[in-house]
């Protein structure tokens, strides 16, 4: 039974009140009004930067061969005006690399870095999900692996400098390999979907596979060391698993809960507090979202924030939360998406919801009586979050979408929308969508470089017919017909 309380990328997570890492990567004309939270907004073509790559685009291939594929996971403005991707290169034959690509500021690769502008790092990865950025010039790389002899797959993260050398005293020759095998055999798989840093201590979270003669996700958060790799003893909730924190709500039986985004800040000058959003599985085909912190010394819930949030959307509904961030006022946005099969053809809508300081839900977002948040139906039938960012100036939330004319429609593109800080205010709406012959374009990571131009990295696929995936990097400027102001300057509700 459903109950429910009352109610940097950030690419680089602040840790500190107002801090920021102290490493070299940089952290950091309609306007519509919906009447309803499915209004359809109008579509515009983004306006692509022209002193940037080629007409605002940079495609990073690190071969030329078909059945490749290079995917920029993450991405970091740098000091110098240019960026730092790091992603994956992989493909049929062809092991999991881990891939560092260095632009300059107009977009073209950098060839002070490894000759090409380009690096890539052979790993024992199975699959490869994310990537973070950590002092000093790290980059953390997480996914999953399959040791010899076992069909499981465990929890890998590999420390490399931006130069492409493994962390000396990072796990085993910059390896960290962790396996939780909670559950029976044949149930025992930990799948990671994200990783922070803070503070100097990494956090991982996912899923892990608990059940007992039947598969039981249960949603974790796994703090380790920076340095070393190594657990922190005095985290968790699992006896005999120092630095795991599980969350298995078992709201069905068998059912799965999942994290997938967190962010970590202090509270007081000794103590810090983890709040992550995932799903959990409320009955057959219904999930819902949910947000939930946990004390970050000790790793068990701290009762600040215990919510779900789910709109059902017709018979089979499925409400998921895939980001949140923290605000510059201390509140919280989370950002996910709702299933839609009530009509002829299933759609998802994008999901929000924000929170007070007081971990309270925030009724002065979304629409009025909307309890703090809202769900909006950008363009077409899929509208799926990639990532979520907070302008410092005016509080304008700016979301990265997945998006497609229908759920099944293999051509994707990317959105980049802005919203009032209140969110019922559309101040920018943008499609990254690579022309030609149909194709799929799809984001991984947004920022806003430190004018404000949008930033986007992710990949793209050059036909429908050929499995070849390069890396794109895309900056936009304002196009005054679109965008009011743009990303650039003050947009008022």
């Amino acid at each position: 039974m459903k109950s429910r309380t009352q109610f940097q990328l950030v690419p680089i997570l602040l840790f500190a009140l107002g801090a920021s890492c102290a490493c070299a990567f940089a952290t950091t004309e309609q306007v519509s009004s919906p009447s309803a939270p499915t209004d359809v907004l109008p579509i515009s073509d983004l306006a692509p930067d022209p002193t940037f790559g080629s007409n605002g685009i940079t495609t990073i291939d690190f071969n030329s061969v078909d059945v490749r594929h290079d995917i920029g996971l993450r991405v970091y403005p740098y000091s110098d005006g240019g960026y730092w991707i790091a992603g994956e290169h992989s493909g049929t034959g062809h092991g999991i690399d881990m891939a560092i690509a260095k632009t300059n500021a107009d977009g073209s690769l950098d060839l002070s870095y490894n000759v090409t502008g380009k690096n890539t790092i052979p790993s024992t990865f199975s699959h490869l999900v994310d990537v973070i950025a950590g002092p000093p010039d790290r980059f953390y790389f997480v996914g999953t692996h399959v040791a010899a002899g076992f069909s499981d797959t465990d929890v890998e993260v590999d420390c490399i400098h931006i130069d492409g050398t493994v962390c000396e005293g990072f796990g085993t020759s910059g390896v960290a390999q962790v396996h939780f095998d909670l559950g029976s055999p044949g149930h025992r798989d930990d799948t990671p979907t994200r990783i922070l840093w803070a503070g100097g201590w990494m956090y991982v979270l996912g899923s892990t596979d608990s059940g007992t003669g039947g598969s039981n996700l249960a949603a974790f958060v796994y703090k380790f060391s920076s340095v070393d790799g190594e657990p922190d003893p005095v985290f968790g909730n699992v006896p005999g698993h120092a630095g795991l924190f599980l969350h298995n709500a078992d709201l069905v039986a068998g059912g799965a809960d999942i994290a997938f985004d967190a962010v970590v800040y202090a509270t007081t000058p000794l103590s810090t507090r983890v709040v992550l959003v995932g799903e959990s599985q409320q009955a057959g085909t219904d999930v819902d979202g949910f947000v939930l912190s946990i004390d970050g010394t000790t790793g068990v819930p701290d009762g600040f924030i215990d919510d779900g949030v789910f709109v059902d959307l017709g018979p089979n509904p499925v409400d998921t939360l895939r980001r949140i961030i923290r605000r510059h006022d201390g509140g919280f946005v989370v950002a996910g998406y709702c299933e839609d099969d009530s009509g002829a053809t299933p759609g998802t809508q994008l999901l929000m919801a924000a929170y007070g300081t007081d971990g309270l839900r925030d009724q002065a977002f979304g629409l009025p009586g909307g309890l703090g948040q809202l769900h909006l139906r950008i363009a077409d039938l899929r509208n799926e979050p990639f990532a979520l960012i907070e302008r410092e100036d005016n509080r304008d939330l700016v979301v990265g979408l997945t998006m497609a004319e229908s759920i099944a429609d293999q051509h994707r593109f990317e959105g980049v929308l802005q919203l009032g800080s209140s969110g019922n205010m559309e101040h920018a709406f943008a499609r990254v969508d690579l022309p030609g012959t149909p194709k799929w374009t799809e984001g991984r990571d947004l920022t806003l470089a430190p004018d404000y131009k949008v930033v986007t990295v992710g990949f793209r696929q050059w036909s429908m017919s050929s499995n070849d995936h390069d890396m794109v990097i895309a900056r936009f400027n304002r196009n005054d017909s679109i965008f009011a102001n743009d990303f650039e300057g003050w947009a008022v509700d």
